[in-house]
C-alpha cells in the first residue's frame, strides 16, 4: 500500500500513516526505521515502473516518501551495516525525482516546491478555520438580557467580534463611577453587594442625617413645654413677674425645639429607609459591571486568537508569493493538494483544498460551543471570588501575579464546563483566597 501523509483534523498538522515512535525508545526507533526502509524499497520499485507520462504522480509520491525518510532518519538505525538500505533508498528517491522533473511539464506548478508550500500553509489555514468557527459558535445571549446595559451581542460575521468588544468596553467605562460609590459603602458591605437580594450589613453614617440633634431637640422641647405649662399654672416653685406669659413663651419654645427634633428624626428615618433601596440598585449595577468586565476578558481573548490566526495566514501568504500564488496553488494544484486529504473518495475534482478544509473543520468541531454563563447561573462563591479578584487587581501596583487572577477566574466560571473543572475551580479559588489574606493590610 502506498505511503501517505494526511492532514489531521484533530491538530491541523500533517501526519504520516505510520507515526514515528516517541523519543527515548531507541530500540523501537531502530525497528521502526528498518521496517519503513523495507516498505519504501518495495514502493520505490513500483514507482520505477511508471512511464514518462506519469511524471506528476511520480513526483508527488516521491515527495511523500522523502518525508518518511526525514521522519525516520538514518541515525535511528543502530547497526551501521543495516544503514545501507536507508542510504540506497535515499539515493533512489533523488534519482527518481531527477527523472520526474526532467519529464515534467514546466508550464505547470513545480510539484516538489508546491508540496513543501502546502506542508507549511495547511496547518496555518486549519488554525484560522478552527478559531473562526469558535467565534461564530459563541453563544452570548446573556449579554442581551442585562437590566442596566443594552448590548448588541449578535454578530454579522467573525470579524464583528471586535466591534462587540468595543461596545462592551464603552459600557464598562460609562459605569466607572460605580467603584467609588461601592467604596463609600465600606468594605463591611462588600459581601452583601453580590447577593441575589442585597441588603446592606451596615448603613454608612456619613450618608445619614445626625440622629443626636433630633433626639436632643425632642427631649429639650418636652422639657420646655412641661416647664412652661407648670409655670403658667403656678405649679412650679418659681417666682416670675408674669408667670403666665413666661410659661406660654417657654411652652412655645419647647414646641419649636420638639418640632425641630422630630423633623431631624424623620429625615434620619427616611434616609434609613431609602438607603437599602439605593444599595440594592447599586448592587445590581455593580454585579452587571463585574459581569461585563469578566465577559470582556473572554471576548478579548477570543478576538485576539482570531486576529492572530488571520494575521498568521496573511503573513505567510505575504512571505510566499502573496494571494495570487495561493490562488494558483488552490486551483491549479488540486491534484497535489489531494495528497493530504484523509479520505480521497470524498474529494471532488473541482473542489479546492481551502473549501474542503473549511467544511471538514466545521463538521468536526460543530458541537464544541462556548456558552457564556448568565449572571443568575453564577453561585454565591463564584461571585465572591470574582469580587475579590477584581479588588486585588485594583491593588496590583507592584507588578505581582495578582493581575492575572481575574482573567483566570473569568475563564473558569464564565464558560459552561463539565465536572472535570471541579479541581481546577478549587485550585483557582484557593489562589484568590490566599492572595486576599496576604493583602488584608491594603483592603
Amino acid at each position: 500500500m502506498a505511503k501517505r501523509i494526511q492532514i489531521s483534523l484533530a491538530s491541523g498538522l500533517l501526519v504520516l500513516d505510520d507515526e514515528p515512535p516517541a523519543e527515548g525508545d531507541d530500540a523501537a526507533r531502530n525497528d521502526a526505521a528498518l521496517k519503513v526502509v523495507g516498505e519504501l524499497e518495495a514502493e520505490l520499485e513500483e514507482l520505477e515502473k511508471l512511464g514518462d507520462d506519469a511524471a506528476e504522480a511520480l513526483l508527488r509520491q516521491i515527495w511523500v516518501l522523502n518525508e518518511y525518510m526525514e521522519a525516520y532518519p538514518l541515525r535511528w538505525i543502530r547497526n551501521y551495516g543495516e544503514r545501507k538500505g536507508w542510504s540506497a533508498a535515499a539515493a533512489k528517491i533523488k534519482e527518481l525525482r531527477k527523472r520526474g522533473e526532467s519529464d515534467y511539464d514546466e508550464s505547470k506548478l513545480p510539484v516538489w516546491e508546491t508540496l513543501d508550500y502546502l506542508k507549511e500553509v495547511l496547518p496555518i489555514l486549519f488554525t484560522r478555520f478552527k478559531v473562526r468557527g469558535e467565534v461564530l459558535r459563541l453563544v452570548l445571549t446573556p449579554l442581551g438580557k442585562l437590566k442596566h446595559h443594552e448590548i448588541r451581542y449578535q454578530r454579522d460575521d467573525a470579524d464583528d467580534l471586535q466591534r462587540l468588544c468595543e461596545d462592551v468596553s464603552l459600557e464598562i467605562r460609562a459605569a466607572g463611577d460605580l467603584d467609588d460609590r461601592v467604596q463609600r459603602w465600606g468594605t463591611v458591605n462588600y459581601p452583601a453587594l453580590l447577593q441575589q437580594n442585597p441588603k446592606p450589613i451596615k448603613l454608612p453614617t456619613d450618608r445619614l442625617p445626625a440622629r443626636g440633634p433630633g433626639l436632643a431637640g425632642v427631649v429639650a422641647g418636652l422639657a420646655l413645654v412641661a416647664c412652661g405649662v407648670g409655670l403658667a399654672l403656678g405649679k412650679l416653685p418659681i417666682e416670675a413677674p408674669q408667670p403666665l406669659a413666661v410659661g406660654i413663651g417657654l411652652a412655645l419654645l419647647g414646641l419649636v425645639a420638639g418640632a425641630f427634633g422630630l423633623a431631624r428624626l424623620k429625615a434620619h428615618a427616611a434616609a434609613s429607609a431609602q438607603l437599602p433601596a439605593e444599595f440594592a440598585d447599586l448592587a445590581s449595577r455593580f454585579r452587571e459591571r463585574l459581569y461585563l468586565i469578566c465577559s470582556l476578558r473572554l471576548l478579548n481573548k477570543m478576538s485576539s486568537r482570531y486576529t492572530r490566526a488571520n494575521e498568521g495566514f496573511q503573513g505567510f501568504l505575504r512571505k510566499h508569493g502573496g494571494k495570487q500564488h495561493w490562488k494558483k496553488v488552490k486551483f491549479q494544484g488540486r491534484y497535489l493538494t489531494q495528497a493530504f486529504v484523509p479520505d480521497a473518495d470524498e474529494w471532488h475534482d473541482k473542489e479546492t483544498i481551502e473549501h474542503w478544509l473549511s467544511e471538514q473543520v466545521q463538521k468536526t468541531y460543530r458541537l464544541e460551543t462556548v456558552i457564556l454563563t448568565s449572571p443568575d447561573e453564577l453561585d454565591e462563591e463564584s461571585w465572591e471570588v470574582i469580587l475579590r479578584a477584581y479588588l486585588l487587581e485594583s491593588l496590583d501596583d507592584d507588578g505581582s501575579h495578582e493581575a492575572e487572577l481575574l482573567d483566570t477566574v473569568a475563564d473558569l466560571v464564565f464558560t459552561r464546563r463539565g465536572d472535570d473543572s471541579k479541581e481546577e475551580r478549587e485550585r483557582v479559588f484557593s489562589r484568590v483566597y490566599s492572595a486576599w489574606e496576604a493583602r488584608q493590610d491594603r483592603l
